[in-house]
């Protein structure tokens, strides 16, 4: 019994592990007709990611198929640094098959399965499978260690409790991911429709003309980045210490074309003003496999925040660029950075003369500005939502830890209301 009178059970008293067979990689198919694969490497903390994903057309298994609200953990590699690599599977990650090494977790009588969700996420179950990890060439997880793991279980309708006040937090902050990729899609539209299918206010009136460049509006020119942007410039060696309030931007803070500040470090170094970020700037990773080319643009107020010497700075100039239009162009231009790099594997670099030398094509400012008043209400409602979505996930993953060890007591509380107080409050503070 823990301090709340609930029993410690094992995670195998309730079901078993669940791994994938093994699929002949020669047999790999294309199409979105055909199903996905669910492999180790689609699951990151919480959550599935589907780039990179292999597709299979023959027939499985029925227990291979994925199911909603399954638990998938990975079990070679289960641990990276951002933390444990489990997830749990939504409508919209179906259909897919599990593979070989991933283990599928789907509960039977007496546990419910949204509370078996964070049981898998809390503190203790990290801090069990963390030191268990084997293996020096493919670190490595069993079934077997995943079954042993003990916890303590409340009653079927306090695990149902918990289990809604933790998913209204997730209700949310899937709701606001879904807003947050309608509005990007919307703007990226919008960008698409003038600048690529040249259908802007007023096209209709203008001549176009056609050169070894292809077709453009006249008086529409194709000039180089360093010809706009007057800072094309590395960032800072960083002094890492505990005691700044000054970050440093890495490569691991630009990824989905966003700036994330969590994985940015406090440092002491001195900075050059020049590099110093401001609002508007992009940053492109430019060093290494893997995050080299990545872009993203400040579009939150900062201060004391640079960026270190694998990330460099672009800085439009704002006589000859709108800020909104700049930064679409150039994440737009993300696939080219990305194979601009030269070297040798592991040392990979995109210097900033090829980031300079980078041409994109420059309306008319006072077009741009039109373009960036439109666009620029969507942009900021999407910091908003990601600001909330942050200040969620940090509510939730303190309530967790408590609730699913009983420090916190539901086993009163009307479900309904408890998770409509909870997340009202959170939604305060956002």
């Amino acid at each position: 019994m823990n301090r709340a009178g609930w029993p410690i059970v094992q995670i195998g008293d309730y079901l078993k592990v669940v791994a994938g067979p093994s699929f002949r990689s020669a047999e790999f198919v294309e199409g979105e007709d055909h199903i996905r694969l669910l492999r180790g490497d689609n699951i990151v903390q919480g959550k599935l990611r589907w780039d990179g994903v292999k597709r299979w057309h023959g027939d499985v298994q029925k227990r291979y198929h994925l199911e909603e609200n399954d638990v998938v953990i990975a079990m070679d590699r289960p641990w990276i640094e951002a933390g444990l690599k489990w997830a749990w599977i939504q409508q919209k990650d179906l259909p897919a098959y599990l593979v070989q090494r991933v283990a599928r977790l789907r509960a039977t009588e007496g546990l419910d399965q949204k509370f078996l969700r964070y049981v898998i996420a809390s503190p203790d179950f990290t801090a069990y499978i963390k030191p268990i990890v084997t293996g020096a060439t493919v670190p490595h997880i069993s079934g077997g260690q995943i079954e042993s793991h003990r916890f303590p279980i409340p009653p079927l309708p306090t695990q149902r409790k918990i289990a809604a006040i933790l998913s209204a937090y997730d209700d949310l902050i899937e709701n606001n991911t879904r807003r947050v990729r309608v509005l990007e899609d919307m703007a990226r539209a919008l960008y698409r429709e003038w600048f690529v299918e040249y259908r802007y206010p007023g096209h209709e009136q203008d001549e176009f003309v056609e050169d070894e460049q292809g077709r453009r509006p006249e008086g529409w020119e194709w000039l180089a980045i360093k010809d706009v942007a007057p800072v094309v410039t590395r960032g800072v060696a960083p002094k890492y210490t505990d005691d700044s309030d000054d970050l440093v931007i890495n490569q691991k803070c630009i990824r989905d074309q966003r700036l994330n500040l969590i994985p940015a470090r406090r440092h002491s170094s001195k900075v050059p003003p020049i590099k110093v970020i401001r609002f508007g700037d992009v940053l492109i990773n430019s060093t290494g496999v893997g995050t080299l080319g990545r872009v993203a643009q400040v579009y939150q107020e900062t201060e004391n925040l640079t960026v270190d010497t694998h990330v460099t700075i672009v800085r439009a100039d704002p006589t000859k660029m709108d800020l909104d239009y700049f930064g679409l162009v150039l994440m737009g231009l993300q696939s080219e950075f990305e194979a601009a790099g030269v070297g040798s594997t592991g040392q990979t670099e995109l210097g900033r003369e090829r980031i300079g030398m980078t041409a994109l094509l420059v309306p008319p400012l006072q077009l741009q500005a039109d373009f960036g008043m439109r666009v620029q209400p969507m942009r900021r409602l999407v910091e908003q939502l990601l600001l909330r979505n942050a200040n969620l996930r940090r509510t939730r993953d303190l309530l967790l830890p408590r609730l699913v060890s009983g420090e916190l007591d539901v086993s009163g509380l009307d479900i309904r209301g408890a998770a409509e107080e909870l997340v009202a409050e959170a939604e305060a503070v956002a």
